[in-house]
């Protein structure tokens, strides 16, 4: 007897479910299914994606809510790529200067964050006057020029005297050329220099104050018709401005004078000892004092 199907019994009906592709982002797994182009969790889904842009040297990103690859220039555009960027903000990179130079010399550099450092260059003619510098060549409404003893001298101990100082110098030091040591009243007889590199030297002095060269005095003054009042007498003399000349001053009454280790004159003598005339700030004309032959003397310093 055969068994039947029974008449009411249900047909199979096969189980769809419909699954929905939902983005995950930050797995770890890129599901190019659900459109995603990396994972924030899997670097190397966007390691190279800078490469064929014009900064493959760069670092991509990958978004962390999209998971889609961020490789737009600002994106790849890098400090340390070799190429100036000044759209992310660098001013140069590695050797790259973007052109730029020191404005007086010296070494520019690129600092590891790709912004110039000018720590290396030379500062005199950049038109500022800094530190260190007494002007500078390219500075609009450079300091007033000074005097030259207001200038450091090359000589320690034998500052400048007298003269002025030239044009500011590419090496923001005014010129010396003009300076000189004439009236601190010592006798230079040998050159000095003016300038700390020794380029200029002064000429030898003659005489400085009331400080002469001998051989030079005498030669102004011997046979003056003075020693007719006394042996000893000579013309009263002056030093030029320039310490280059002793100039016999003839525009006096009495134009002569007692030569130093003269005896003291008597108060009403005619004739003064020249130490006294011709250094009214030294009122003591005369002192004791011992002669090359070694005798003693008062008499005239």
């Amino acid at each position: 007897m055969l068994l039947g199907l029974g008449i009411g019994a249900a047909a199979p009906v096969a189980c769809t479910l419909e699954l929905d592709d939902e983005r995950a982002c930050g797995d770890g797994y890129v599901d190019r299914d659900s459109g995603e182009e990396c994972d924030p969790g899997d670097p190397s889904s966007y390691a190279n994606a800078c490469v064929g842009t014009s900064r493959p040297d760069g670092f991509a990103t990958c978004d962390p809510v999209s998971c889609e690859i961020h490789n737009e220039f600002e994106d790849c555009a890098r400090c340390g790529d070799g190429k100036v960027d000044g759209q992310v903000g660098e001013r140069c990179d590695g050797d790259d200067l973007d052109g730029n130079t020191c404005p007086s010399g010296g070494l520019l550099q690129c600092t590891a964050d790709c912004q110039l450092d000018y720590s290396a260059c030379k500062t005199c003619g950049n038109g500022v006057l800094d530190l260190g510098e007494e002007c500078d060549p390219a500075m609009e409404g450079s300091p007033s020029k000074p005097d030259c003893t207001e200038l450091f001298p090359p000589n320690i101990g034998k500052p400048y005297t007298s003269g002025d100082p030239g044009r500011c110098l590419d090496d923001c030091r005014w010129e010396r050329a003009g300076c000189d040591y004439c009236g601190d009243g010592n006798l230079d007889e040998r050159p000095l220099a003016v300038d700390p590199e020794g380029n200029f030297k002064t000429l030898p002095e003659v005489c400085d104050g009331i400080d002469y060269d001998p051989d030079e005095l005498e030669h102004k003054v011997g046979g003056s018709s003075c020693t007719l009042l006394d042996e000893n007498a000579r013309l009263i003399v002056e030093c030029s401005d320039d310490c280059l000349d002793i100039v016999p001053r003839t525009d006096l009454a009495q134009p002569c004078c007692l030569r130093s280790f003269s005896p003291c004159p008597a108060s009403d003598s005619v004739l003064r000892c020249c130490f006294e005339v011709e250094n009214s700030q030294e009122p003591e004309a005369c002192t004791n004092s011992f002669l090359p032959d070694g005798s003693f003397i008062f008499g005239c310093r």
